[in-house]
């Protein structure tokens, strides 16, 4: 049986500077002005979607490179936070750039939460 995201926490993608433990439900209404970063959401569940077919850069290259993945780019912010739960389990990862302006793993990118009582990720 596949099980569904439950919640999941953003950190320094795109215009999203940091949106954390968000629940997300069956069905998810975004609604906002324009700019509010409504199309960046769901572009951050598109780059989930190319890093599980192992298409992370191209990806990023497809979009610009590294710079405008990074809340404000790379002199604000630093690298990129992903968590995504579902079950008890989930999954984190953190991106950072590089000086060709790709972006890499820069930790163990699949870290399973076996628990809901365990500590986040």
């Amino acid at each position: 049986m596949k099980q569904s995201i439950k919640t999941l926490t953003i950190e320094g993608f795109r215009s999203v500077r940091k949106l954390e433990d968000f629940r997300l439900r069956d069905v998810n209404i975004l609604i906002g002005a324009n700019g509010s970063g409504k199309s960046n959401f769901i572009s951050f569940f598109r780059l989930i979607r190319e890093m599980a077919e192992e298409r992370l850069q191209f990806a990023v290259n497809k979009h610009g490179g590294a710079d405008p993945h990074l809340f404000l780019g790379p002199k604000h912010t630093d690298s990129v936070v992903g968590k995504l739960f579902w079950g008890q389990q989930g999954y984190k990862f953190r991106l950072e750039p590089t000086t060709d302006n790709r972006l890499i793993f820069s930790c163990d990118p699949c870290k399973p939460r076996m628990n809901a009582d365990a500590p986040a990720l």
